[in-house]
């Protein structure tokens, strides 16, 4: 096979191997960040902890930044209630922003998160679950 030849297998290859990882990884990633953050966006946090707080749901969101980090809550709050209700992690938060997708995403969830941990936080210390009622 020439030289020619070689170059040009090799090149398309590499366009083929590029299109595949942009088209089908990257921008696939990003488009999951993107409706992820719509998701975080569209709820009503609030709503949700009354919802989940009446079903006898008492876990609080936690984030994951350089460690384990519960929006809205101090951290030694957050790690009591968590220890004695529950904690539900939301997946793909990390203080490590790969892209604008990802970073909206973060926002997104955060700012859920922070809302609806503050709201559950009331309503425990309300019915005097923090105290173990």
């Amino acid at each position: 096979m020439n030289l020619f030849v070689t170059c040009g297998i090799i090149g398309v290859a590499l366009v083929f191997q590029s299109c595949v990882i942009s088209g089908n990884g990257a921008g696939a990633v990003e488009s999951r960040y993107r409706r992820l953050a719509d998701e975080y966006d569209s709820k009503n946090p609030v709503r949700e902890a009354e919802r989940d707080f009446k079903k006898g749901s008492y876990e609080i969101y936690s984030a994951k930044s350089f460690s384990l980090y519960y929006p809205g809550l101090d951290i030694e709050v957050g790690e009591a209630v968590a220890k004695k209700h529950g904690v539900k992690h939301i997946s793909g938060t990390s203080d490590e922003i790969e892209s604008d997708a990802h970073r909206e995403f973060n926002l997104a969830a955060f700012h859920f998160a922070m809302q609806y941990n503050q709201r559950k936080m009331q309503l425990l210390r309300d019915s005097g679950k923090l105290r173990g009622e």
